[in-house]
């Protein structure tokens, strides 16, 4: 009686460790479907911000290369600004000129 006694408590603490094994099974499996979701995840993630680093590099660029017409630009209409004001002066000193020698 005592052995068979012993030799159920035993089949039943097999049967518990073989249920407490299954679990873990299933758990290890769940986790390790979830490890490679969230890899899948972060793969993801990792090349959408490589994109958006490469589109801000060329719009940097792209912004660079404006400024630096932008600074061309400004530089030009200097220019013919000085150019008009020397012109505008010498009209005005030609008329100035022009308005002498006809009252000779």
């Amino acid at each position: 009686e005592a052995t068979r006694n012993a030799q159920e408590k035993a089949t039943e603490h097999v049967k518990c460790l073989q249920e407490e094994l299954e679990k873990s099974r299933d758990e290890g499996l769940s986790l390790r479907a979830e490890r490679d979701k969230l890899a899948l995840e972060a793969n993801f993630a990792r090349e959408r911000f490589d994109s958006f680093m490469k589109e801000f590099e060329h719009q940097r660029t792209e912004m660079n290369g404006v400024l630096a017409r932008n600074v061309d630009f400004s530089r030009l209409l200097i220019d013919y600004q000085r150019k008009l004001q020397e012109n505008s002066e010498s009209v005005h000193a030609a008329e100035e000129r022009s308005r002498q020698l006809n009252m000779d």
